[in-house]
């Protein structure tokens, strides 16, 4: 089997698709480093924040114009049981009452009228027991 030698623009294809590799595996090598890197940084991390020396209280700061202020006293605390009495009509006494129906209920026969008079006729049809309210098209 004999290989061709590539042409000039081949070879240059060549070149560019090596140069393309090459920049890709030093990519991958180095994202590899840093993941195996990675655990072992997040541990020396940890240990220098857990063994870090922590400073020493100092003294009080001295008092700046010499007025003591004394100690504040503590709360007693009482704890205990109330009982507080209910009120059975709080919740209606509170709660907003409904407002009355702003709709009458009308007949089918009075909604086709009032349709009608509003210039918008209408039919009413009954399908497999479903009901629909179809608009008419004056022109027809």
């Amino acid at each position: 089997m004999d290989i061709e030698p590539l042409s000039e623009a081949g070879q240059l294809r060549r070149q560019d698709i090596l140069r393309l590799a090459q920049g890709e595996a030093r990519r991958l090598r180095r994202r590899r480093l840093i993941g195996r890197g990675s655990p072992l940084l997040v541990a020396i991390a940890a240990a220098a924040i857990i063994l870090r020396p922590h400073p020493l209280p100092g003294p009080a700061p001295a008092p700046v114009a010499g007025i003591a202020v004394p100690a504040p006293q503590p709360i007693p605390v009482s704890a205990g049981v109330q009982f507080i009495p209910t009120d059975s009509t709080i919740a209606d006494r509170l709660s907003t009452q409904p407002a009355p129906p702003r709709w009458t209920d009308i007949s089918d026969r009075e909604l086709l009228d009032e349709l009608n008079a509003a210039g918008k006729p209408a039919g009413i049809v009954s399908i497999n027991g479903r009901t629909f309210l179809l608009p008419r098209n004056p022109a027809n």
